[in-house]
């Protein structure tokens, strides 16, 4: 490149000629990123650039005309651009010189790349059909807490390929082939670091006779246009369960009210109601209506809207879940709306009210109609005579409940009491002469053991515990009461992340903005627990976004954005070095989200 030459104008007399000063020359070049070590693992790339300083204090960008060298071109290789590119785990260093000027940079850029510790085959659950795939994921876990996609670096491996086999697909996904029912270990190797994944994480299941077919969700209720997404399940002789969504035979009983697709995809058509069925081609075994199948009711037009309760009285302080109810043509029974609801209250000095969510609180003594609008169609529930009234007073008594909310383990008991708490503030124990009911006695039973009520966990589910008191008649079930929910955990099904993800971008977090995001493992029967404390958080880039464990000082789960940019969220149950959780998965689990820093 030409750079400006400075002239300087030499009086010395009429007719002398301008004299025209030397170029100014390359004193010293400098590199960046300037860090100490920039942190990165295989896979990362990072462009370095060079910036020269000349003799008149000006810089220039020579980061294209540089000679670039890795001292360990097995760590870190870099390409004449400047772009440097992990390979493995080690520590390296990138010098640069430029031809033009005869110079090196006065120092050179430091990276370590840290090594890979640990390898979980994906997904956790891998129960497989005879002459049926699976796509298999391998999941990387690196010494400084990042995880990545390594299903490229990895050779795949089955100690029983008579069992089950492993090849490529079209489209380059590893695919794990059912030959045989049985067991076999399939094993992920990664040959850089010599890092093979955990024995429990490879295990899969190939099964060979389907026993029954079922639909998830069972039931669902749809606005004529709107789609959603249908899974069939299979159970397998022996009791092991598998998703068959794209191995089934999908068809509606009334496609003029909907249609589903082959993968599973459900689109609502017209106002009635589909059984849609899952059929398996080869032993023919169906899911139907009553037998595991899906019952779709597409809903016609709004006919009226109404808030629920319609009327409750509550003491001041107290606190109210308003639920807002639609009527819709073909369609006896009302649905309730959770999404799209405004909600409003005449007198919120007395009855205040969140406007998106409908809890309502007792602020002070008086009363007020509660009304909502259904934002879609602009329907509100006063234009239907759907308002509610609520009056908070400060003298009806409640019943309360303990615990208001507990897991309980299959054979394990629990303790409970019941209050009466009366207008005067005082407080009268109710436990031995309540009446007491449980919502799913299948699931836990109530009964009276010497001087106490004690719950029992039977069977996987969730129960709602009521305390009636024989002399007022007041029940924790009322709106003002307390009542208790019970939940009986059965095996480890889903972990999850929140906040749900609002699109294909995953989360979005402002940059600077701290975020709690929050791990929820779901038990079959219906029971759920908060895991902050159970799982491995990571973040596949802790320059865009870190995530505490809970070593900082935050709560783990804290999710610090630091630049704009890309990452990828990861959690392992359980977390491994850590205490055994009370509801132990059979094989550990995990789950990642996309999220996005703006």
């Amino acid at each position: 490149m030409l750079r400006a030459i400075a002239v300087v104008a030499l009086a010395v007399g009429p007719g002398v000629p301008r004299a025209w000063a030397k170029p100014a020359r390359v004193v010293s070049i400098a590199l960046e990123p300037s860090e100490d070590k920039i942190a990165l693992i295989p896979g990362d790339v990072r462009q370095i650039r060079a910036v020269a300083t000349y003799s008149d204090k000006s810089t220039e960008d020579v980061t294209a005309r540089m000679a670039y060298t890795s001292a360990k071109p097995e760590v870190i290789a870099v390409e004449p651009s400047g772009l440097a590119s992990a390979i493995k785990g080690g520590d390296a260093e990138v010098a640069a010189y430029d031809p033009v000027s005869g110079k090196s940079a006065r120092t050179s850029v430091k990276f370590k790349v840290a090594k890979l510790k640990r390898i979980d085959v994906e997904p956790a659950d891998k129960v497989v059909p005879v002459r049926r795939s699976l796509v298999l994921r391998a999941l990387g876990t690196y010494e400084n807490g990042r995880t990545a996609d390594v299903t490229s670096r990895v050779t795949w491996s089955s100690d029983k390929t008579s069992i089950a086999s492993i090849g490529a697909g079209s489209s380059g996904e590893i695919l794990l082939q059912g030959m045989a029912a049985g067991k076999a270990k399939i094993v992920a190797f990664e040959p850089l670091d010599r890092v093979k994944s955990d024995g429990d994480s490879g295990r899969v299941v190939v099964v060979a006779k389907l026993a029954a077919l079922s639909i998830e969700p069972a039931t669902l209720s749809l606005r004529n246009g709107q789609t959603a997404s249908l899974h069939a399940l299979g159970r397998f002789e022996g009791g092991a369960v598998a998703d068959v969504t794209s191995y089934v035979e999908w068809s509606s009983d009334a496609p003029l009210v909907a249609v589903v697709d082959p993968g599973g995809a459900l689109s609502a058509v017209g106002m009635g109601r589909a059984p849609i069925v899952a059929r398996d081609p080869e032993s023919g075994i169906a899911a139907v209506s009553g037998q595991g199948g899906a019952t779709i009711d597409v809903l016609g037009a709004l006919l009226g809207v109404a808030a629920a309760p319609g009327g409750a009285t509550l003491p001041v302080g107290d606190t109210l879940q308003m639920r807002a109810l639609a009527i819709y043509e073909g369609r006896d029974e009302p649905v309730v709306v959770s999404d799209g609801v405004r909600w409003k209250s005449s007198n919120t000095a007395s009855v205040a009210i969140d406007a998106t969510t409908g809890a309502v609180r007792c602020a002070a003594a008086g009363s007020a109609l509660i009304s909502f609008t259904e934002m879609e169609t602009g329907t509100s529930s006063t234009a239907t005579g759907g308002d509610a009234r609520i009056a908070c007073v400060a003298d009806v008594p409640t019943v309360r409940v303990a615990p208001a909310k507990k897991l309980l383990a299959v054979g394990k008991s629990a303790n409970l009491t019941a209050s009466l708490l009366l207008p005067d503030g005082t407080e009268r124990d109710i436990t031995l002469t309540a009446t007491w009911t449980s919502s799913r006695a299948d699931a836990v039973s109530i009964a009276r053991v010497g001087d106490q009520m004690r719950a029992r966990g039977v069977a996987p589910g969730v129960a709602l515990i009521t305390a009636t008191d024989p002399v007022t008649g007041t029940s924790s079930a009322g709106a003002q009461g307390i009542g208790a929910k019970l939940s009986v955990p059965g095996v480890p099904k889903v972990l999850k992340i929140f906040p749900t993800p609002t699109g294909s971008s995953g989360i979005e977090l402002a940059n600077g903005v701290t975020t709690l995001l929050k791990a929820r493992v779901d038990f079959e029967g219906g029971a759920n627990q908060g895991a902050n404390n159970l799982v491995l958080w990571a973040s596949s880039d802790p320059t865009v976004l870190r995530v505490s464990n809970g070593e900082d000082g935050k709560q783990p789960g804290t999710a610090t954005p630091l630049r704009p940019g890309d990452a990828t969220v990861s959690i392992q149950y359980p977390k491994p070095g850590g205490p055994k959780p009370q509801f132990p998965p059979s094989q550990p689990m995990s789950k990642s989200v996309k999220v996005r820093v703006r």
